[in-house]
């Protein structure tokens, strides 16, 4: 059980938490680490503001030395892409198939360059939902290959399959 003050939460003694609030003010990120560094869940906690800000702060800390390093290697942020295909979903997957330099991949997040088809697989449990993606929806995830190769190889697996 999580606590605050020492107490249990209650809505009669006004010391309840409002994720919402906390997810507004410092992010989803931010709440839920705090939440993971508290302890094991059945041992519960104590809530604390400044606990949550900590952690927001560390983040911050985190994220600032990831992108300095990023901005001293790279020239240009960013190398995840998206775009659709005008033949529709199966010239989609077929595409994600026909490459032979990009690994068929959902995480998007190594250093080797990846390819998938979110329709069929990390939103393929949200088909006929809100959150549904297009079928002729491609993603890539560019890592440290030579740029003219992995173009040369989508080119390729487009204009047989796009």
């Amino acid at each position: 059980m999580i606590t605050r003050d020492g107490a249990k939460m209650s809505k009669s003694k006004g010391n309840t938490v409002s994720p919402a609030e906390y997810v507004a003010r410092y992010g989803a990120d931010a709440a839920r680490t705090y939440v993971c560094f508290m302890g094991p869940p059945e041992r519960g906690g104590d809530w604390s503001d400044e606990g949550v800000e900590g952690v927001f702060r560390f983040l911050s800390r985190l994220w600032r030395a990831g992108h300095e390093v990023a901005a001293r290697q790279m020239r240009r942020f960013g190398g995840m892409v998206s775009f659709r295909l005008r033949r529709g979903e199966d010239a989609a997957v077929k595409a994600c198939a026909a490459v032979s330099l990009w690994t068929l991949g959902e995480s998007l997040g190594g250093v080797e360059s990846l390819i998938e088809h979110p329709g069929r697989m990390t939103h393929a449990s949200v088909v006929g939902t809100a959150l549904e993606v297009p079928g002729d929806l491609i993603r890539l995830s560019v890592g440290i290959e030579d740029v003219e190769d992995l173009i040369d190889d989508l080119r390729e697996a487009l204009d047989i399959h796009g």
